[in-house]
């Protein structure tokens, strides 16, 4: 299941991934959540917390499952994903080079670091604007 995390900050769009994850999930909370998102910022800045081990899933899978869930928002921004998995320790931008923006991976005990990247970025944007 995928479900929304909210409260965070207004700059970021945030998820928890939990149990068995369907492309259903996708479709119905992630897809609209950050449609609405978009509609209020220029970049995407996202964040994904991986509650368990996924073990059945290729995060590569994931992550372009993910992006092509969203591709036609290019302004992707940052993402933060945030799982203490040791398969993800060594990914980066190269595993998915298709991904346009930055990613980077936290250990849960630093998701407090993801938040504050996420939101460093999100009022660089907002000083643009302004």
């Amino acid at each position: 299941m995928i479900t929304e995390i909210k409260n965070i900050s207004d700059t970021i769009v945030a998820f928890k991934a939990s149990g068995t994850i369907s492309g259903h999930d996708f479709e119905t909370s992630l897809v609209p959540a950050i449609q609405q998102y978009k509609r209020q910022h220029k970049e995407l800045n996202y964040m994904l917390v991986l509650e368990h081990d996924l073990s059945s899933f290729s995060i590569n899978w994931w992550i372009k499952s993910l992006w092509l869930a969203i591709r036609d928002w290019s302004s992707w921004q940052r993402c933060a994903i945030i799982s203490d998995l040791d398969g993800l320790k060594n990914f980066t931008n190269e595993t998915c080079k298709d991904i346009p923006g930055e990613l980077r991976i936290y250990p849960h005990e630093q998701i407090d670091d993801a938040i504050r990247w996420l939101q460093d970025d999100a009022s660089q944007e907002n000083d643009s604007t302004t």
